[in-house]
Formats: structure tokens, C-alpha cells, sequence
């Protein structure tokens, strides 16, 4: 014949059970990692000034031009004399040089964005552990359960260390890697 059943250990066993991962489901669900949104805008403005500058030089010009020619002039006496006749002509002209400058002053400012989601990573991690004892435990609390706990510290990126303890009596140091 088989031994009794004992429900109230089962039910015991059963009932921590169901209150150990509540905890830690609840722990876990308001505990968990943020994601943050990291975001860098910039924005482009470009102005560019252009001047140009015309420089006029204007000169004024007199041409003269003396023409002397021989004239045969008439003398009461009925003779005839050689005379020169001058004309002057007088011609006024301007004259007009252009120089074209041009000054080009650019300036700008650039602007844009970009944005990444980052989920923040926490730097310490409690966990809470649950297991039967294949030998005899050191404090029975139902049976064969054994409960135990551990600490443990981000070093650098996805890799941290802790420590760990039992009911069973067994304590321990952890290294852990994320990937």
C-alpha cells in the first residue's frame, strides 16, 4: 500500500509557487527596461549675397583739326593776291570704360534629424529561484523545495557579475553574459 498523500505540503508547495512568479511576473513587468527614444535634429539654411559693383570712368575728349588752304583773293585793282584761309574744327566726343566687380558672400546653416529608439539597461538584477533538493535540504520549509536568491551587477556592456545563496546551504559568486 502506498503512502498518504499529503495535500497540505502539495497545496503549500503549490500556493508559493504561484506567489513566487506573480512576484516576479509583477517585479519583472514594472521593473523592465525603458526604451528611449535619442533624437538629433539639425536643419539647412544656405544665403548667399551676391554685389556687383559697376565703376564707370568717363573721359572727355577735344579733337581740333586746322585745316589751312590756299585762297586767290581779288584786289581792286584788278590783281590777284594768294591768301590762306584757316578753318579750325572743333570736335568734342566722350569716351565711357566700364569695370564690372562682383563680390559673392555665401553663408550657411545646416538642419536635419535623425532619431533611434535605445532600450536603457538596468544596472543591477535581483532574481528569486525555486528548485527541489535531490538530497536531504538543509531547512525544510515544504519538502524538497529549496528557494534562493541572487545579486547581480552590470560591469561593462552585457556583462555583469553577482552572487547567489540557497535554503539548501549552498552560496555562490555568478558571471553572466547577455547576447
Amino acid at each position: 500500500m502506498s503512502a498518504p498523500v499529503d495535500w497540505r505540503r502539495i497545496v503549500a508547495t503549490a500556493l508559493a509557487a504561484v506567489l513566487i512568479a506573480v512576484v516576479g511576473f509583477s517585479a519583472g513587468r514594472y521593473s523592465a527596461p525603458r526604451e528611449v527614444e535619442e533624437r538629433v535634429e539639425y536643419r539647412t539654411e544656405w544665403k548667399e549675397k551676391r554685389v556687383e559693383v559697376v565703376k564707370w570712368k568717363t573721359a572727355r575728349a577735344v579733337d581740333t583739326r586746322t585745316t589751312t588752304t590756299p585762297v586767290l583773293l581779288p584786289v581792286p585793282d584788278g590783281g590777284v593776291v594768294l591768301a590762306t584761309a584757316t578753318t579750325t574744327e572743333t570736335r568734342e566726343r566722350e569716351t565711357a570704360t566700364a569695370r564690372l566687380d562682383t563680390a559673392i558672400d555665401s553663408s550657411g546653416d545646416t538642419t536635419g534629424g535623425t532619431s533611434r529608439k535605445v532600450t536603457q539597461q538596468a544596472d543591477w538584477r535581483l532574481g528569486v529561484q525555486v528548485g527541489a533538493s535531490l538530497r536531504d535540504p538543509l531547512l525544510p520549509i515544504a519538502g524538497p523545495l529549496v528557494l534562493g536568491a541572487s545579486l547581480e551587477r552590470r560591469l561593462v556592456g552585457g556583462v555583469s557579475a553577482g552572487a547567489w545563496l540557497t535554503t539548501a546551504g549552498a552560496a555562490g559568486a555568478s558571471v553572466s553574459l547577455e547576447f
